[in-house]
């Protein structure tokens, strides 16, 4: 039950911001309460000062939703006129709030609205409190939010810079998509309003996190201090959004359910993609593609970028570089191949009569209006003089339809590019353009210069009375006249007209609205999902397509940059996302770009991207050193494609992120809040690339709740903290220097976990019929010897790869695996494990054929395993052969140092149901000393270890002989797990690690 409290004095939270306006404040009247929350009148009293930004609106209405459990709704509306409002965003929700994480408190005069959190264990409980800040006119709306000191603020983007805001002065930051490269804290070519708000307090166990949306498509700016938040935007209404975690994962949830869960990618998608802008012809390219099969490099997608148009215009093939019969031959090989291929496109239509996308659209109308709302609207980009289609016109679904169906044809491609839809103009919107400043396709400095003889006068839409702060210096394109600066720099002007609305209110949607209609066309043309790329996203762009982080440069701080660029983009529901590996601009290196490669083998979206006139930087193009680590690291991605998958599956799901901060899976520890360098994947891989020039180690942080064990090796990096000690006083210890040579990417794996992992092929096509491998990692401190006790669990999800999720039916495989604590006696080793592999009921999905399990952190020396069963059956029993030496892998995308399960036949359990016994056992029998394994390789050695252990236990034991009779699915183990200690099998008790790595 949600509590309404009226109070007779301000609700404030501990904070001590300010909320004086001397403008005046608005009062609470006719308040009501109803099943979907509250309701209420806003009038305005005037205060001493006169507001520079306009004449306050009253009265205003007041709604307060009830949306969800942990998710409210407060809207503050104008009566009188109908204001702006962002269509199609939000998804429905069933109104569900029995059990509140919330309660409403207001006063009427000054009109003040807190959001408490209920069974709060801080000591301040307030999440939201609108204090006296509000402001309403009509282009200009403020609102205000505090906070306590010393919090941790992350979202408000898209820009550059840390995870982590810096609270300790104030900052403005503003959402205007823009037409830039990627420079620090100025907006970019997104805008997302919305912020995750950490709190933790010293001597509270727990932190509390809540996310903030304000669902507005305006320009707006955000002003950060050490106190509090307060929002100005010049347009629209306010339409706030309170999520109440209480764990960033929840919040993360919980705002994905609201704007649309991520799409679901097809699994191509997240194989490696290469690219450039300056792959002068068609055979240039298909270069590149044999390379790519020559060096063994795995690769599933091929792009061009505007060289293949006919003179940079949309829709066209330049047909002397490019033509289209050679392009569509290209395209057809690289499908019968099992790869893919994707084009750019920009939506800027050339000027040219005969030209068909152009004429077409002339004829339906579908282009933005100038400002005077009479002639179509001209910019100024590649080709030339454009229009821009107007994605609120109803004729536009029809023409854009028309010509992506058209360009399917010709080409076959398997996805788009959307590039340049912020909207972008090498010019600006209040200039008037001719046909003498139309560069027609020429590749020259012409292209760039915007002539401005003549001017719209547009009032106060592009210079409004308050302008966002990071617009309001920003000089223009403009070369001629007098220098303008306002909202219109690089793009149309705010007073072009659209079908439902002005520029004004569309801006920040332009692109997200592109990359809509182009999704559900490539979806209808193939009824497979679809995949777009757009450079300019909005709240919900994520539930359609994906996004790279734009024009940066090859620089060592445009890589580091990348880390917490795609932490944000997955925080904002965007979770394919990457940057461009290598560096777009500018002159690469082989030490950048192998570092790159590393990193960028971790981000959900791998794409190698380079400019015009820049050196080759394909994987085989910067030297032996850089393509071996090209190929291993890409080698590594494609064998975890299975865990990958499996993520996204998850998150379109239920929300979330893949590829998350410290943060979310340690919220309750500090010291992960301001971490930059490393990521994780999911719940259960650790990322430490290196980020710095020259640098031979990395610092990477551990935290205490979790064993991490190297994936690469096997061994322990950094054991669990013991419960004794807090997170706060083993936080030092927690940081490690590890050694990275150039060919080291430190990849750990968290104890408790169960990692899905494939053999490797060149595409995932060809992977996709591969066997798959387990890798168990046991939890530390080791659990105690008795039965029942889950310690590790893991995932697996496989289906066609590319079928719609609405038309995939039961014809997919979900995998839960278990692994619990039993015994075989009394004595401590006596412990072994049962592994339960549990397949969704009723399920036909492909077949997983796992060939071997690798155990990570079992303490049960080689010679003392004394068997594994299959469904506890004798049947299915097997002897066990053992060995140390890492040769003996079963594969080279494992660990090291293991214990190594080999199935003889490959286990299929792509199963009807849940099992009830478990999938296979191992078990650990000291009692009785066995003699340490016999030297020796091969066959050879694995007969005498079986007839060795299998003598030992029928003289000591008197039980069956474990004998290999042929029999279906029986295991035997090829590799041993070799002892950090170097000294014995025998483990130390004390320190049952050995030294770290």
């Amino acid at each position: 039950m949600i509590a309404l409290v009226l109070l007779l004095a301000t609700a404030v939270s501990s904070s001590s911001f300010s909320d004086s306006n001397a403008w005046g404040f608005y009062e609470l009247s006719d308040v009501k309460d109803n099943d979907q929350g509250m309701s209420g009148t806003l009038t305005f009293k005037a205060g001493n000062e006169t507001c520079p930004y306009g004449q306050a609106i009253s009265p205003l209405n007041l709604n307060v939703y009830f949306l969800k459990d942990a998710t409210v709704r407060i809207k503050i509306t104008d009566p009188s006129t109908q204001r702006w409002e962002v269509p199609d965003i939000l998804q429905p929700l069933t109104a569900d709030s029995a059990s509140a994480l919330y309660d409403i408190s207001y006063t009427e005069s000054p009109f003040t609205l807190a959001v408490s959190r209920t069974n709060s264990s801080l000591s301040d409980p307030v999440v939201f409190n609108s204090s006296s800040s509000l402001f309403f006119s009509n282009k200009f709306i403020q609102i205000a939010n505090p906070y306590p000191r010393n919090t941790n603020i992350f979202g408000l983007g898209e820009r550059v810079g840390p995870f982590r805001y810096d609270l300790s002065s104030t900052q403005t930051y503003s959402f205007m998509a823009s037409d830039h490269f990627t420079p620090p804290k100025l907006p970019l070519y997104g805008s997302h309003p919305f912020y995750m708000e950490v709190r933790k307090e010293e001597n509270v166990p727990s932190s509390e996190s809540h996310g903030f949306f304000l669902l507005n498509s305006n320009p707006m700016d955000a002003e950060l201090s050490p106190d509090g938040i307060v929002f100005r935007t010049i347009g629209g209404v306010l339409d706030m959004f309170l999520m109440l975690g209480p764990t960033p994962q929840d919040v993360t949830k919980q705002y994905h359910a609201l704007i649309g869960r991520p799409y679901f990618p097809p699994i191509w998608a997240l194989g490696y993609h290469q690219c450039r802008w300056g792959y002068h012809n068609f055979t240039e390219l298909q270069t590149v593609i044999d390379k790519f099969d020559e060096h063994a490099l795995p690769a599933d997608v091929f792009w061009v970028d505007i060289d293949y148009m006919d003179k940079w215009k949309m829709f066209t093939f330049d047909p002397a570089h490019f033509p289209q019969p050679e392009m569509k031959s290209i395209v057809d090989a690289l499908h019968a191949s099992g790869r893919r291929f994707v084009p750019i496109i920009d939506p800027g239509v050339y000027i040219e009569p005969g030209y068909a996308a152009y004429d077409k659209g002339v004829e339906m109308e579908v282009f933005v209006r100038d400002p005077q709302g009479v002639n179509f609207t001209i910019g100024k980009v590649w080709p030339g003089l454009v229009h821009y289609p107007d994605w609120t016109h109803p004729n536009t679904s029809v023409y854009w339809t028309q010509f992506v169906t058209q360009f399917h044809q010709d080409l076959g491609m398997d996805g788009l590019w959307t590039d340049m839809n912020e909207v972008a103009s090498f010019c600006d919107g209040r200039c008037v353009l001719t046909a003498a400043d139309d560069s027609g396709g020429a590749s020259s400095e012409d292209q760039f210069v915007c002539n401005c003889s003549a001017r719209f006068d547009t009032g106060s839409w592009d210079d409004p009375v308050y302008q966002p702060v990071d617009t309001r210096d920003r000089t223009c394109r403009a070369v001629t006249g007098p220098p303008i600066h306002g909202l219109d720099c690089g793009t149309i002007s705010m007073a072009s007209h659209y079908h439902m609305g002005r520029e004004h209110d569309m801006h920040n949607l332009y692109g997200h609205m592109e990359a809509k209609q182009t999704a559900a066309v490539l979806q209808s043309l193939t009824n497979k999902r679809p995949f777009v790329l757009s450079r300019s996203t909005f709240p919900s762009s994520g539930h359609y397509n994906a996004h790279w982080l734009g024009d940066n440069d090859a620089t060592w701080y445009d890589l580091w940059k990348s880390v917490p660029g795609v932490l944000n983009m997955n925080l904002f529901g965007v979770p394919l996302v990457g940057s461009d590996i290598c560096g777009f601009g500018g002159e690469t290196t082989a030490e950048l770009c192998a570092r790159w490669m590393q990193a960028g083998s971790f981000f959900p979206f791998m794409r190698n991207h380079n400019t015009i006139g820049a050196e080759s930087q394909e994987p085989y193009a910067l030297g032996e050193q850089v393509l071996a680590i090209s190929r291993a690291v890409l080698r590594r991605r494609y064998s975890l494609l299975p865990y990958w998958y499996s993520c996204f599956q998850l998150v379109h799901s239920e929300g979330g992120s893949v590829a998350v901060p410290l943060l979310y899976n340690f919220p309750n520890d500090p010291n992960t809040y301001s971490i930059n360098n490393q990521t994780m994947v999911g719940r259960d891989l650790l990322v430490s690339p290196v980020l710095t020039q020259g640098a031979v180690t990395v610092d990477a942080y551990f935290p205490d709740e979790a064993v991490w064990y190297d994936l690469e090796s096997g061994n322990v990096t950094m054991p669990a903290a013991s419960s004794s000690s807090s997170s706060s006083s083993s936080s030092t210890s927690r940081w490690v220097t590890l050694p990275a040579p150039l060919e080291k990417l430190h990849v750990h794996l968290r104890g408790g976990s169960v990692l899905p992992m494939q053999e490797p092929a060149n595409n995932t096509q060809q992977q996709a019929g591969n066997d798959y491998r387990l890798i168990v990692s046991l939890p530390s401190p080791a659990p105690s010897p008795s039965s029942g006790l889950v310690v590790a669990t893991g995932r697996l999800y496989s289906d066609d790869g590319e079928s719609l999720p609405e038309n995939i039916g039961n014809k997919y495989t979900l995998i839960q695996f278990r692994v619990v604590t039993t015994t075989n006696g009394s004595a401590v080793d006596a412990q072994g494990f049962d592994v339960f592999a549990e397949a969704e009921q009723g399920t036909l999905g492909p077949k997983v054929n796992v060939a071997s399990v690798s155990v990570l952190g079992w303490l049960c020396p080689e010679h003392c395993i004394s068997g594994l069963t299959r469904n506890s059956s004798s049947a299915y029993s097997a002897a066990a052969a053992f060995s140390s030496a890492s040769s003996s892998r079963p594969s080279d995308i494992l660990p090291q140092n293991a214990h190594h399960f080999v199935f003889e036949t490959d286990q299929d359990i792509s199963l009807q149901g849940a099992e009830e016994e478990p999938w296979f056992q191992l078990r650990c029998s000291c009692q009785t000393p066995s003699p340490a394994p016999p030297a020796g390789n091969g066959s050879d050695r694995t007969a005498l270890v079986v007839l060795g252990v299998s003598v030992g236990l029928l003289c000591a034991l008197g039980l069956w002989c474990f004998c290999v009779k042929h029999k279906k699915r029986a295991l035997r183990q090829v590799s041993g797990y070799q002892d950090m200690t170097d000294t014995s099998l025998a483990r130390d008790k004390a320190n049952p690690y050995g030294a770290t790595a």
